[in-house]
């Protein structure tokens, strides 16, 4: 029995090291102080969308957000960010669901952390009640 169980052991030490080493090389190393830093160097509001493929209400999202980031080029940015690609930035901010908005301002401060669906009219009233 003592022969089995040991290569056992080895066998998921060395797939769990794999598991976890591949998981580190792949985050795309985002932070949040990069992404103030984007919108106050551009000095235009940040709308990030935390997301990933597996999400169905992020993929219901998208035409709205879509629409959202055509009519308001010149007032904000929209960057949609896969938690999956990025855990760096998804365990800073302590996000463990998606799809999670964040809205930064053109001076790179946080105005507004919603997590959930947000429809077109939805993002519209954000922007309006924050002056964006």
């Amino acid at each position: 029995m003592k022969k089995i169980v040991v290569p056992i052991a080895v066998l998921t030490a060395v797939a769990l090291i794999m598991i976890f080493s591949l998981r580190t090389e792949q985050d795309g190393g985002l932070s949040l102080a990069m992404l103030q830093a984007e919108a106050a160097e551009s000095g235009k509001a940040l709308v990030v969308q935390f997301s990933s493929d597996g999400c169905i209400t992020c993929r219901k999202m998208k035409p709205a957000l879509e629409k959202v980031e055509s009519e308001g080029a010149d007032r904000y940015s929209v960057k949609v960010v896969d938690v999956d690609v990025n855990s760096g930035i998804a365990i800073e901010l302590g996000i463990t669901a998606v799809p999670v908005q964040l809205f930064i301002s053109g001076e790179g401060e946080i105005i507004k952390r919603h997590l959930g669906y947000l429809s077109y009219k939805d993002f519209t009233d954000i922007f309006s009640e924050h002056s964006i």
